[in-house]
Formats: C-alpha cells, structure tokens, sequence
C-alpha cells in the first residue's frame, strides 16, 4: 500500500450553499483559510489550523449575518476620541448643559486617558483600567457617573446600529464610589460675605437672591424686573439663561419646566429697588435693554463665568476661603430647612421630592446642632442634688 503526504498546494474551493462561506488552503501555507461576508457585504478572511475550526467560524459568520448581528465594523481603524465625538452629534439631545457636561466628559475624562485606542476592538480591561485610573487620580463620584454613562450609552448605540461587533461594557463595572453633596456656607464665613457683598448694591443683590432666596445661577441671571411684583411682594421664576451651542447665551426654561412664584419680604425689596436705582444710572451707556435684574455691563445676559468672577472678588474681600456660586443654594435652604415646613420647602426650591431638597439641600450646621442639644436638655426631667458618699465611708 503506498503512503500519500498531505499536498500545499492551493485545493479548489470547497462548494457550499450560498452564503456558507469558503475554506481553502493557499499555496505556501499551512492550514486553512476560511472566507465570509459579513452583514454589510464585506469579505473578511482567517486562518486557522484545523479545517473543523474553519468550518465553524464560516458556520458562525452565517448564523450572525442571517440574525442581523454583526461580527466585523465597519470602522475598525476609527479612534475611540472621534467615536464618541460622533456620537454625541447624531444623539437627540434637547438640554443644552447635557449636551455640554457630555462633551466636557469626553474631551477632558476620556479623550487623555484612552482617546487614542481604537473603538471597534477595546477590551473591557483597558476600560477598566481607565476607570481605575479615574479613581486614582480623585474624580468625584459624579464625574465618574457621567463618564460611565457616556461609554455605556454610546457602545449601547453603536452595538444596535451595527457599528461594532461586541458591546465591551457589558463586561465593565461602575466603580462604587461615595458621593461627597457640596454644603452650605458655614454661618460665621456666610455673615462676612453678605456684609462685605452689602458695600455694593448689584453685589448686594446678587448675594440676597442666592443666599437668601436660594436661586440657581441660571435662574438669577434670567430674571427681569417684571418678575418682580412690589405690591403682592412676589417674585416670579419662570426662565433662565443658558449657553447653547451656535446660539450663545440664550433664555431656557427653568430646570424644572415649571415656574413658581416666591413670597419676598419688604427688606428684599427695598434692596432690590436699591439695586435698580444705581443700575438706572448706567443705562445710558449700554448696548441692549432687556430688561435684566443682573445684565452685565452693557445690559445684556450675564455670562456664568463672570458671575463667578465676581462672587471669587466678594469672598476675597471678606477674608473667607473660596466657595462655589451654587453654594449660595445650598446655605439658603439649609438655613431655611431649621426654620419652615417641608411644603413650604418645597415651593421656594422648585423640587416635587421632599426627600431630594433633603439630601441634598437640608445640612445639620454646628449652630442647628447645638441648638437641637439645648432642646434636649429641656427634655430632661429635673434630678434633686444628693451627697453621694464614698466608698470608705459607705464601707464604715
């Protein structure tokens, strides 16, 4: 009986049905290759060392393409950077702050840690690894959140539309991080800032409105002298200014969709007219007449930066350390939450959940606390003064 070698040279194609694909061995190599179209009509080709495992991987090119499913992109050499950049335009994104908090998570969370790989073939370890690194280096609980999201929501949307294989954050876990809430400004710094802020009428009422009234910056900047209501002693929240993209700044709806009217006291508005008196005085030289509480210096709609520009001069002046304009928020509704009810509450912050102004508004300061210990003290029944006898004596 003579013996035979296998041959290497290129054998004909095996024949099968249309759309089972082709296993081959090629001249000068070993193995087989095998060949199959994908879902979008492209060719892809792999080698491998038994036919079995040939015939398997055009078995399973068949089943993927016949399911719809895709196993090759058709952006494999597209960057992870201008994935997410492109998937951020096509998104139905009507708020303008998503749109620009997704943006700022992409460019300034993703784009310098793992920008550069490529998007069709990351793995879910260097996607963990990032989120480690983001840990690392002590991005909020927050910003983690949002970065998560944002990879989560766009491999979502690329795996359904066809554009990537596999879906590697199926495979990823958010890290467990505790949410560290900003909160309010401390009584002591609080008083020295309203007093150095009262030296300037427009600061004046610029700090009232926030730390008094408790306004979202937006919500401050939107406001116009007919929300002000001197005979009812009412001001009415009904817009706010925003950024838009293209647009620049633009009046938004308030953050809740809904406005509200606030009761203001006398003293409020004797500070705001007192604003407006030395504000009609400069009207001469602006560019725009909108009508603004809190224009900026030609009469237009104050920019957030700038805000904060001048809220930074405030604290400077009064000698405290730096906080944040939306602390101004917080401080008001801590202040209030010791004094009023939860529905009361719950008509000044525009919220509809008593348990969300709670969390993230209603603050124990030292003054509340000490306090509560004064109430617990009355509490406690009235002890006559006995003479306790030492142990020696009791003992004799």
């Amino acid at each position: 009986m003579s013996s035979s070698t296998p041959s290497t040279r290129k054998t004909p194609h095996q024949k099968r049905a249309n759309g089972q694909g082709t296993v081959y061995v090629q001249n000068g190599r070993t193995g087989f290759t095998a060949a199959a179209y994908d879902i979008n009509g492209k060719r892809h080709t792999k080698q491998f060392k038994y036919k079995k495992d040939a015939d398997a991987w055009c078995a399973d090119q068949e089943r993927a393409r016949k399911s719809g499913q895709s196993t090759y992109s058709p952006y494999p050499k597209m960057l992870l950077k201008d994935f997410l950049h492109q998937w951020l335009e096509v998104q139905p994104i009507n708020n303008e702050n998503t749109y620009r908090s997704y943006l700022a998570t992409i460019d300034n969370l993703v784009v310098p840690f793992i920008g550069n790989l490529k998007a069709a073939t990351i793995s879910p370890h260097a996607i963990n690894k990032w989120l480690g690194d983001l840990v690392a280096e002590q991005y909020s609980k927050g910003s983690l959140d949002l970065a998560f999201h944002v990879m989560r929501a766009s491999f979502k949307y690329a795996h359904l539309m066809g554009d990537f294989p596999q879906n590697p954050m199926l495979r990823v876990k958010k890290p467990k991080l505790q949410s560290k809430p900003t909160k309010q400004i401390p009584h002591e710094d609080f008083q020295k800032i309203y007093l150095e802020s009262a030296k300037d009428p427009f600061m004046h009422a610029r700090v009232e409105v926030g730390m008094m009234m408790g306004l979202r910056p937006g919500e401050v900047h939107g406001l116009q002298w007919s929300d002000l209501d001197q005979n009812s002693k009412t001001l009415t929240i009904e817009r706010q200014v925003q950024r838009s993209k293209g647009k620049g700044l633009v009046y938004m709806p308030v953050k809740t969709k809904h406005s509200r009217m606030i009761p203001i006291t006398d003293e409020q508005i004797r500070i705001l007219v007192t604003h407006r008196r030395y504000q009609d005085l400069q009207k001469a030289s602006w560019k725009h007449q909108e009508d603004l509480i809190f224009p900026n210096s030609v009469g237009g709609k104050m920019d957030a930066k700038k805000d904060r520009r001048m809220f930074d001069d405030v604290l400077k002046q009064a000698g405290v350390k730096h906080y944040q304009c939306y602390q101004m928020r917080k401080t008001a509704y801590s202040n209030l939450a010791h004094v009023t009810d939860s529905a009361t509450m719950l008509q000044y912050t525009g919220h509809s959940s008593i348990s969300t102004v709670m969390k993230h508004y209603a603050f124990a300061s030292t003054e509340s606390m000490n306090k509560a210990m004064d109430g617990m003290d009355k509490l406690r029944p009235v002890v006559t003064p006995i003479a306790y006898q030492s142990s020696d004596s009791a003992a004799s």
